[in-house]
């Protein structure tokens, strides 16, 4: 799967038993061949399956994209098997060249790979403006859920020429189609404490059918939405799902409620005063708070923070009902014994999980940063942090003038790293935590030697992975980017390099450095120090 960017999960067994994945490529195929797909789940069969659930006594997804999520994920092959997944494939990653991405979707069926039929080849924007109102007015018809269209340039030359940001590419762009909306009634406003503290207010409403989804759910945003809006309790209101996955209240339509949601001034898990900042309001609590524990928790042992294995949303629920964790330093006291006393717990797992543990005892510190759920602090600055300072206590004391030094932070996130470490409660839960944890010292910057200079990397370098080589090039001044353009310096060649990569540095001139010996002896060209 997609994953992180970096790292995803292995599902090759269940999509094997997807019917629509061929086993064997059919035609003249390349010996190798690696291409990008969407796996999804049809609407009829996505109703189908869920009645069988219901007649089952077994709870129903809430909509198609879940439930292929889900199946996705299985640990079982067999369970997958068993539900109806289809594919579009649209894209090629390595293993064949070529010249028109029209080219490409001529060619995938010949080779047995299942293309959407309705995807077109147009001369102007006008005629792609045309497609998108067609494909909307048909979106009620379709077979599978759609959010909009994608369009994007056909050349591949001109595409590798306009390369791409860190997010996205710059020869192609996502159209989204207005959110479905329906009406109905809220019964009952309910505010849910997040990881940060925001306290996001959501209306419990009648059930109602949103694009083919029940929707009984759907989020009010914040304080300030809710005065926009007006809404409360008995209000009819029309409910669309943003982005057509996330129910959202559009308007009240009929006010003949009994008055406007009143936003509460305490914290409704753990009493604490709400502070208002802004449009959004928090609680003040902290790491003292229930639901800020649980979902720091879920947020440290989850991909985006040390990535545990075994310690998902129920378990972590089940470690603090059962007092056996309250914050996330109580993860590293867990022994297999307390594990093996609970409820859907083995020797086995309880052992796995206590290793997993074991083994982010050393976590680098940028990782540690980033799952310490600091607000405002994802990956990206995380890795500027632990660039910048090194070790976690200098960040850890940093004032707000010595953050904003940081490439990547400014005002508001230096004062929200700042607020994060003054807070007694979450200064408690640090220094238990360390007595467990040692976050490692990252390399930090060092100097300009590579300043206005931009490489990219294409296959397997030996002795660094992939975000190791770049954290390289960053520390010393310089660009990693993803794609080759006219103002790439040097194309780095690893192991199994990417033939378009190298295509467009030909086409551009773009000097080329065959492996990890002239990268290496190419950053001591301007002045980078190597370790031997």
């Amino acid at each position: 799967t997609r994953g992180d960017g970096e790292v995803g999960d292995d599902v090759t067994a269940n999509v094997r038993t997807i019917p629509t994945v061929p086993q064997r490529l059919r035609g003249n195929h390349p010996d190798f061949l690696a291409v990008r797909g969407e796996i999804y789940m049809p609407k009829s069969a996505f109703q189908a399956y869920n009645r069988e659930l219901v007649e089952r006594g077994e709870d129903p997804f809430a909509n198609p994209r879940n439930a292929a999520v889900g199946t996705l994920r299985q640990l079982d092959p067999s369970v997958t098997a068993e539900r109806p997944l289809s594919v579009f494939f649209f894209d090629v990653l390595a293993g064949a060249d070529f010249d028109t991405r029209w080219e490409m979707h001529e060619t995938f069926p010949e080779w047995g790979l299942r293309v959407c039929e309705r995807t077109e080849l147009v001369d102007d924007i006008e005629a792609a403006i045309d497609y998108r109102d067609a494909r909307l007015e048909e979106r009620d018809d379709l077979d599978y859920e759609t959010d909009g269209v994608v369009v994007s340039v056909d050349d591949i030359d001109a595409c590798d020429e306009l390369g791409a940001t860190a997010r996205a590419p710059r020869w192609a762009f996502a159209y989204k189609f207005p959110a479905r909306s329906e009406h109905t009634m809220v019964r009952d406003v309910v505010v849910q404490v997040g990881r940060t503290g925001r306290l996001t207010p959501v209306a419990l409403m009648d059930p109602v059918q949103v694009g083919g989804v029940t929707v009984s759910r759907a989020s009010l945003h914040n304080p300030a939405e809710i005065e926009r809006l007006g809404v409360g309790v008995g209000d009819e209101v029309r409910v669309r799902r943003a982005g057509d996955v996330i129910p959202e209240v559009a308007a009240v339509t009929d006010p003949d409620g009994d008055g406007h949601f009143e936003f509460p001034e305490e914290c409704p898990v753990c009493g604490s005063p709400v502070e208002r900042d802004g449009p959004m309001a928090f609680c003040a609590g902290g790491l003292g708070c229930r639901a800020q524990r649980e979902r720091s928790v879920q947020h440290y042992a989850s991909r985006k923070g040390l990535d545990v294995d075994g310690i998902g949303e129920e378990r972590v629920q089940q470690l603090l009902d059962a007092d056996l964790v309250s914050d996330v330093a109580d993860l590293y006291e867990l022994t297999v014994d307390d594990l093996t006393d609970l409820e859907g717990w083995g020797e086995t797992s309880a052992e796995n999980l206590v290793a997993e543990l074991d083994d982010a005892r050393e976590p680098p510190l940028a990782d540690f940063l980033t799952a310490l759920g600091i607000p405002e602090v994802g990956a990206t600055v995380a890795a500027s942090l632990a660039r910048h300072f090194g070790t976690f206590e200098t960040v850890r004391v940093a004032d707000e003038d010595e953050l904003q030094a940081v490439e990547d932070v400014g005002p508001t996130v230096a004062r929200e790293i700042r607020e994060f470490f003054d807070s007694e409660a979450n200064a408690d839960v640090l220094d238990r935590l360390l007595a467990n944890v040692d976050p490692q010292e990252a390399e930090t910057s060092t100097g300009d030697a590579l300043a206005d200079v931009t490489f990219v990397f294409t296959g397997s370098l030996d002795g660094y992975t992939r975000s190791e080589a770049q954290d390289l090039v960053e520390r010393t001044g310089g660009s990693a980017t993803s794609s080759v353009s006219s103002n790439t310096d040097y194309l780095v060649l690893g192991d199994n390099p990417g033939q378009t990569k190298q295509d467009a540095a030909d086409e551009h001139g773009v000097p080329t450095l065959d492996g990890v010996d002239e990268f290496e002896t190419k950053l001591r060209e301007y002045g980078v120090e190597i370790a031997e």
